[in-house]
C-alpha cells in the first residue's frame, strides 16, 4: 500500500500534526501527539 505523509496545522490545538493519505483506499488521516486530536475520512 502507498501513502503520502505530511505535516499539517492541528484544527484544534494549532500544534503540529500528522496527514497520512492511503492512495489505495483514499483514506485520509490527521492525527496530532500534541492534543490527540484524531479525524479520518474515506469515500463511502
Amino acid at each position: 500500500m502507498t501513502a503520502v505523509l505530511d505535516v499539517v496545522d492541528c484544527e484544534q490545538c494549532n500544534g503540529r500534526a500528522f496527514y497520512e493519505f492511503q492512495t489505495r483506499t483514499l483514506t485520509a488521516t490527521v492525527f496530532c501527539p500534541r492534543c490527540g486530536y484524531r479525524e479520518e475520512t474515506r469515500p463511502i
